[in-house]
């Protein structure tokens, strides 16, 4: 197969996710000779996909617009950039990307592979917008060859709303995690716990359930407990989390907060547990994947998504979802978790990413989407 010839598309709706989600997927394409393009909005990531030896087109989107004039320019901006392309093959990521690439990537003939990775809750709302979501999911899955989802709670709500057919679905564990660049992390100073929540700081993912439970704790484990929270505050979200909410806590001594980061190894490696409390829809994790590599305890919601990653007391402990005494229950285990348990979860947590998370078995499924076509 002459892959220098074959033209493929990498679309999501910023720069940032291509590069910290998809990084190592379309460097594998651009490895193997094809003749790579990602289309996103320009942002701080923008140069550093373009490092990658791809070529790179972007165009002006807001992710939570409900504005159908701004939407529909979206629409036809992605037209105008793949009539110029003519890809062969387009793969699409995050929510609004799998409708608008889709359609646009129909009017070349493009083979379309799209990436469920979570519904978000617009989605699963009983509402008249939701009913016009799941029209569009169905209108611009109709020529897609394949369609990827991240747990099965998504695939089935798809299969049972008739949005798309049984024989397009495949499951797929997420994004991926590089198990040479996330390497296993033994703990250490284990006289001091450190608990470690990364994720958009959003009321749904749980950072506010994470900050009370950190305060009830703190009080009972007196200096021996350890709290971070780290991520970037979406503004552009309602129940996003304020910094002065994040000033306040750490003002109050219960948590510390270390921005947004570009690299998370070497906070991951310091931490002796991941924590996520989310009650988010959620796909698969990213950060639970990299925790898992790294080989540390993960606490999460008993939820789609959270549940794939965590095998409740083997790896990690699974608590009721928007519930502040199961996750403290939870918490409360792994502090008086032996040296020995403690190691062997950690253990099993790294076993588990080396087995399923492997972005070298996704990406050996991208490609064959195009092999085998």
């Amino acid at each position: 197969m002459n892959t220098k010839a074959i033209k493929v598309v990498f679309c999501a709706n910023s720069s940032w996710y291509l590069y910290n989600f998809r990084r190592t997927t379309i460097k594998s394409f651009v490895s193997a000779g094809y003749d790579a393009h990602c289309i996103a909005p320009k942002d701080n990531y923008s140069e550093k996909i373009e490092n990658m030896g791809v070529c790179f087109s972007s165009f002006a989107f807001n992710p939570n617009s409900l504005n159908p004039i701004k939407e529909l320019i979206t629409l036809l901006n992605l037209v105008k950039i793949y009539l110029q392309i003519r890809q062969d093959y387009t793969f699409n990521f995050t929510p609004k990307m799998n409708i608008y690439s889709s359609l646009a990537a129909q009017l070349v003939n493009s083979s379309i592979i799209n990436n469920i990775s979570g519904l978000g809750s617009a989605f699963l709302k009983k509402s008249v917008f939701s009913f016009f979501i799941m029209i569009l999911y169905r209108i611009s899955n109709l020529r897609a060859k394949k369609i990827f989802f991240q747990n099965k709670r998504d695939m089935n709500i798809f299969l049972e709303k008739k949005i798309i057919h049984e024989s397009k679905c495949e499951l797929i564990n997420g994004s991926g995690v590089n198990l040479d660049e996330f390497y296993f992390s033994k703990m250490t100073n284990v006289n001091t716990i450190r608990f470690i929540l990364m994720s958009r700081l959003i009321k749904e993912k749980g950072v506010y359930l994470f900050a009370n439970a950190a305060r009830e704790l703190q009080k009972e484990f007196p200096k021996k407990l350890e709290f971070v929270i780290a991520g970037f505050i979406d503004k552009q979200k309602k129940d996003a989390v304020t910094m002065d909410q994040v000033n306040e806590w750490q003002e109050e001594g219960i948590l510390s907060y270390l921005g947004p980061l570009e690299d998370v190894k070497d906070e991951l490696s310091k931490s002796h547990c991941a924590v996520l409390p989310t009650f988010y829809p959620e796909g698969l994790p990213k950060f639970l994947l990299e925790s898992a590599a790294m080989g540390k305890i993960i606490v999460a919601s008993n939820s789609p998504g959270c549940s794939e990653v965590v095998d409740d007391n083997i790896n990690g402990y699974l608590c009721e979802p928007q519930s502040l005494s199961g996750l403290i229950k939870c918490l409360k285990k792994v502090i008086k978790l032996s040296d020995k348990e403690r190691n062997e979860m950690s253990m099993k947590s790294r076993l588990k990413a080396e087995k399923m998370f492997s972005d070298k078995i996704i990406i050996e499924k991208y490609l064959n989407c195009i092999q085998n076509y």
